[in-house]
C-alpha cells in the first residue's frame, strides 16, 4: 500500500469546503485519465484498468496503480488531504512485459531456462525501477499538485 498526505490551510484559502476541495481533485484523476472515479462525501475512490493506451502524455501520475483513495479530512485549522493506493497494477504491467519478452527469446533462441531468467530479470527491473520512480515522483506531483489547486482557490 502506498501512501502520502499533504494538507491546506484553512486561512490561506477562505470560503472553501471539503466538497470544493473534492471536485478539484476529481477533475485532476479526469485529466489523468484514470478510468472508473467515484466520489463519496469526503473521499474519492478510483480504479485503473490493468492495461490501457492513453494518448495524453501528461496522464500518467496514477498509472503505476490498481486502485486508490483520497480522503479530505477537516482537522481543525486545516484540511488534511490523505492518499492511499494499491501498487498490484505496476506488478501486473511488469509481469505481462516480462512475459511477452520470455516469450519472444524463446522463439529466437529455443526453449532453454536461460529465457526463463531473462523474462525474471526484465520483470525484476521493471518493478525496482517502477518503485524507485513512484515512490520518488509521486510525492512530489502530489505535493505540487495541492500547491496548484491552492493557487487556482485563491485567485477564484
Amino acid at each position: 500500500m502506498f501512501k502520502v498526505s499533504t494538507y491546506f490551510i484553512k486561512e490561506q484559502i477562505h470560503n472553501v469546503s471539503i466538497r470544493d476541495l473534492i471536485t478539484l481533485y476529481k477533475q485532476e484523476l479526469e485529466i489523468q485519465s484514470v478510468n472508473n472515479i467515484a466520489d463519496n462525501g469526503d473521499t474519492i475512490d478510483f480504479r485503473n484498468k490493468v492495461i490501457k493506451f492513453v494518448l495524453n502524455r501528461y496522464a500518467d501520475k496514477f498509472s503505476s496503480f490498481s486502485s486508490g483513495q483520497i480522503k479530505i479530512v477537516d482537522e481543525g485549522n486545516e484540511f488534511g488531504v490523505h492518499f492511499k493506493a494499491d501498487w498490484t497494477r505496476m506488478f501486473t504491467s511488469a509481469g505481462l512485459l516480462a512475459g511477452i519478452v520470455t516469450i519472444l527469446s524463446f522463439f529466437s533462441i529455443g526453449f532453454k531456462i536461460f529465457c526463463l531468467f531473462v523474462g525474471l530479470g526484465v520483470f525484476a527491473l521493471l518493478v525496482i525501477i517502477g518503485f524507485i520512480s513512484t515512490s520518488i515522483s509521486f510525492p512530489i506531483y502530489f505535493t505540487s499538485l495541492r500547491n496548484k489547486i491552492e493557487q487556482e482557490l485563491q485567485e477564484g
